[in-house]
């Protein structure tokens, strides 16, 4: 025999599982709220912009060993387009 539910039990549960989810969906929007306000969690450097007459394109051979890395990072950020090899 199939188990008979009532109409008013049935609207019952589906109230309180929508109840449930509403307490979550606020307690998820809080959350959230929390975190877009503490802002951004990365600092990103300071990099100078220049101009096209100004800036230069530099090429730097080993730029991938350390001291290459560090010439570009500095080139970088003086506002220079680098490229390394």
């Amino acid at each position: 025999m199939p188990l008979k539910v009532s109409p008013l039990h049935f609207s019952g549960a589906i109230m309180a599982r929508v109840e449930a989810l509403e307490k979550e969906l606020s307690s998820l929007r809080l959350m959230l709220a929390r975190q877009t306000s503490a802002g951004p969690s990365k600092t990103f450097p300071d990099v100078r912009f220049r101009n096209e007459e100004t800036r230069k394109r530099i090429l730097v051979t080993g730029g991938a060993g350390f001291v290459g890395s560090h010439l570009v990072d500095k080139l970088m950020m003086d506002g220079h387009e680098v490229g390394a090899s």
